[in-house]
């Protein structure tokens, strides 16, 4: 960074542009998840015009990251364009999928871009059972994991955490393990179109899953930012770091229609000239970089209440107002009685 960017940082607590990008390329889907976050009946692609004018634009404010989302983001006619355009851009691209539209020929299509292009399965479980409790097209994933290693490209897995799957994680660390993944990502549940949490985690479950994951040897278990509850139980966390939603801090969405939002969870929109003006002046924004975990007399005697900040798409309350906290925190109790990991 440069030496203004680095004294912007230390003066306002976020950098001077955003770091990552969630480009929601397409909201259609072939597959019908219960738990997903969309609300039905997506249509629409990403016009490739305005694939160029963002791209332009978040490479001018030194975008080093853009997570591509959908609907399904494989399926996105001008995929193979925009992986193309991101190599001349330098960009590293990343993309969760379901699997479906797969092929050898489509993944080396992909490859032969030359682009950085990290891919990863979601998979919520190591059998066909426990994954359609909350998630269609087991058959796609295996068919993609199968076409991965084929082609010997590196790929993880994607799982979110629900009491209906937990129970099953050690099985599928093994399963993703013995079919050659680098890894998994842990996500927490986040409301579904409906505005519903399904399946949220209870104590009991916080604590069998950090329980294994401290017992792992290696770093193969990765629990995503924005999961302040379980990274807070797991003992390699460091109080130090960014444990809370990186929106407004390191990263925005753009939709496929073009709007402004801090999470592609959230759906407050704005339409703004370009990335800079909106991470500068977007009064949601400011918001969340200046919402307190106070907010709910529950989080006001937690020991970590200014570095715990829950995710915004956790419970009905937080999305609506934006505010941080959480009046059902299942393990402020525990970090209380001075939690897992005392440092």
């Amino acid at each position: 960074m440069k030496k203004y960017e680095i004294d912007f940082l230390k003066k306002n607590q976020y950098f001077y542009n955003p770091k990552t990008i969630q480009m929601e390329i397409t909201n259609c889907c072939p597959l019908k998840c219960k738990q997903c976050y969309k609300p039905p009946g997506g249509e629409t692609y990403m016009d490739f015009d305005m694939v160029q004018k963002i791209m332009k634009d978040a490479y001018q404010c030194n975008v080093k990251y853009i997570m591509i989302n959908g609907g399904e983001p494989l399926i996105y006619p001008h995929l193979i364009d925009f992986l193309k355009l991101a190599k001349r851009y330098k960009f590293e691209i990343a993309c969760v999928t379901s699997g479906y539209s797969l092929t050898e020929e489509y993944l080396n299509t992909i490859i032969d871009t030359g682009c950085y292009f990290q891919l990863d399965i979601s998979l919520n479980g190591s059998t066909k059972e426990i994954h359609e409790l909350s998630r269609d097209g087991y058959d796609y994933a295996m068919n993609a994991i199968s076409i991965m290693n084929e082609c010997h490209r590196p790929y993880g897995f994607n799982w979110v955490s629900r009491t209906d799957n937990i129970r099953d994680f050690p099985r599928l660390v093994e399963f993703a393990r013995e079919k050659n993944a680098i890894g998994i990502t842990v996500i927490t549940t986040k409301l579904d179109g409906y505005g519903r949490l399904q399946s949220k985690l209870l104590k009991e479950d916080y604590l069998f899953l950090s329980d294994y994951i401290n017992n792992l040897e290696d770093d193969f278990v990765t629990v995503q930012h924005c999961f302040p509850y379980l990274n807070r139980l797991i003992k390699s966390f460091n109080k130090s770091r960014q444990n809370k939603c990186t929106s407004g801090w390191s990263s925005i969405c753009i939709d496929v229609d073009g709007f402004y939002r801090p999470c592609v969870h959230l759906y407050n929109n704005e339409k703004r000239n370009s990335i800079h003006e909106y991470w500068m002046e977007s009064p949601v924004l400011e918001k969340i970089r200046q919402a307190k975990n106070i907010t709910y007399n529950n989080c006001s005697d937690c020991i970590e209440k200014e570095i715990c900040k829950t995710c915004f798409c956790m419970n009905e309350d937080n999305m609506k107002k934006l505010t941080i906290g959480d009046p059902l925190c299942p393990i402020k109790d525990i970090v209380n009685k001075g939690g897992r990991n005392v440092l």
